[in-house]
């Protein structure tokens, strides 16, 4: 009876980690899973689903650092403090802030507001930067609701005044700026940041000393490239290499080496120890 229980226990540790590996990549739906666990599917079928993702690109890469990730939080080791952690709270289309959220800001650099617990990491990481002989500047930091609403109206009129008919225009706005109470700019923890020799927020950033520093250096500092390329069906929001995240030094180390988004990352804490990221 014991190795019985011992081979199923086996068996669904290497389901848990196909899934995530499935969550991650985005390939196949978590329904397939649950259908296969409730069908009593034999090992050797789910050897061939996991042996199938060889195939796709970075595969190695991924799954290796993946189970990584979900190693550590089965293995019991997730702090209590990641329930409420303020660092990975989830802004994005579908999680909206409410009505009455505040936070605390301080000035960081040229009037530019953030929460003023992440003032401390984002001079350091300006300063290195700047050490480096590279010039970054920061284009844009804490928005309120309000002013979010008045770039978002901005934007839309203008397309309107382009022809386009106003549903379209939305549409089409909304990929890259953010309805209110949608916008990560109103935690106060994202930043917009570019160099002082090109501040235009458009694809020639990838070409720039400075993003391609913070591409791979700003996780030491806490902070991730929140939109990458070719994640915008998960987040929601077109490639915007300019626009940093703080999560915290673990948390940005760890999406940054698996080369994932926030909101693969916060669904593996979902799925491995049940913790609402947003609980208050």
């Amino acid at each position: 009876m014991r190795k019985l229980e011992g081979r199923r226990k086996r068996e669904l540790t290497l389901l848990l980690k196909v899934f995530i590996v499935a969550l991650l990549l985005g390939v196949i739906p978590s329904i397939v899973i649950t259908h296969m666990v409730s069908h009593g599917y034999h090992r050797s079928r789910i050897d061939e689903l996991e042996s199938s993702f060889a195939d796709l690109q970075n595969m190695n890469r991924i799954l290796r650092q993946s189970i990584e990730v979900v190693d550590r939080f089965t293995g019991g080791e997730v702090e209590e403090s990641t329930e409420h952690d303020w660092k990975l709270r989830l802004v994005n289309g579908h999680f909206q802030l409410p009505l009455d959220f505040q936070v605390d800001l301080a000035v960081v650099e040229d009037g530019m507001l953030v929460d003023a617990r992440i003032v401390e990491a984002t001079q350091e990481m300006l300063a290195s930067m700047r050490a480096e002989g590279l010039r970054p500047q920061i284009v844009s930091a804490f928005r309120s609701p309000n002013r979010q609403r008045e770039l978002l109206n901005q934007s839309v009129q203008a397309l309107i005044d382009e022809g386009y008919a106003p549903f379209d225009a939305f549409e089409r706005i909304n990929l890259s700026l953010a309805v209110p109470g949608s916008s990560e700019h109103a935690l106060g923890l994202a930043l917009d940041i570019t160099s002082t020799r090109y501040g235009i927020l458009d694809g020639w950033q990838t070409l720039l000393d400075e993003w391609i520093w913070l591409r791979e250096n700003s996780w030491r500092y806490g902070f991730i490239i929140r939109y990458p390329e070719g994640k915008s069906d998960i987040t929601g929001v077109k490639y915007e290499p300019w626009h940093v995240r703080y999560v915290g030094l673990e948390a940005a180390k760890e999406i940054t080496s698996a080369g994932i988004t926030l909101e693969e990352y916060l669904g593996i804490i979902q799925v491995f120890s049940n913790v609402d990221p947003n609980a208050s």
